[in-house]
C-alpha cells in the first residue's frame, strides 16, 4: 500500500502530465484550426472565379466534393459567426464526428390547418350569435346551418 507522500507524488506527476497532453493538444487543434480556415478561404477563392465547375477544378486533388462542401460551408459560417463558436464549425472541421440525424418519434397531432380553420369558424359563428341570437333565426336559416354543419358532424361521429 502506498503512503501518503507517495500518492501526492503520483497526484503531482500526473496532473502535470495531463497539463502537457492538454497544452499540446490545445497547440495541435489551433494549427488544424488555422490550417483548415486558410484551406477554406483559398477554397472560397477558387469558387470565386470557377463557381459552377470548382468540384472538377479540384478533381484531381486529395478533395472530394464532400471535403470541398465542408470547406465552402466552414467560409460562410465564419463571415457570419466568427471562428469556432459553435460544434457546427468544429463538425466542419474534423474535430467531431458527424451525427446522423435521429429519427424522433412523430406523435399524430392533429394537422394544424384544421384547428386553425376550426378556431376561426367557431369565433365567427359566436361573434353571429353574439349579434344575432338563435331565436330570432328563422326556420329556414336554422335548417340551412344545420345542413352545412352536417359534413363536420360526420366528422365528430367517426373519431
Amino acid at each position: 500500500m502506498k503512503n501518503k507522500e507517495e500518492i501526492i507524488k503520483e497526484i503531482d506527476e500526473s496532473h502535470k502530465r495531463t497539463r502537457e497532453s492538454v497544452d499540446k493538444a490545445k497547440d495541435a487543434m489551433q494549427t488544424a484550426i488555422d490550417d483548415s480556415m486558410q484551406t477554406s478561404h483559398v477554397v472560397t477563392s477558387l469558387q470565386r472565379q470557377f463557381k459552377h465547375t470548382i468540384r472538377q477544378e479540384l478533381a484531381g486533388t486529395s478533395l472530394n466534393s464532400s471535403d470541398v462542401d465542408r470547406y465552402l460551408t466552414l467560409g460562410r459560417l465564419n463571415k457570419k459567426r466568427g471562428a469556432l463558436v459553435d460544434k457546427r464549425q468544429m463538425t466542419l472541421i474534423g474535430f467531431y464526428e458527424p451525427q446522423e440525424p435521429t429519427q424522433s418519434i412523430k406523435q399524430a397531432t392533429p394537422s394544424k390547418t384544421v384547428s386553425v380553420i376550426m378556431t376561426g369558424a367557431v369565433r365567427d359563428i359566436n361573434k353571429k350569435l353574439k349579434n344575432r341570437p338563435l331565436s330570432e333565426w328563422h326556420e329556414e336559416e336554422k335548417q340551412q346551418f344545420k345542413r352545412d354543419c352536417a359534413p363536420i358532424i360526420q366528422i365528430l361521429n367517426n373519431i
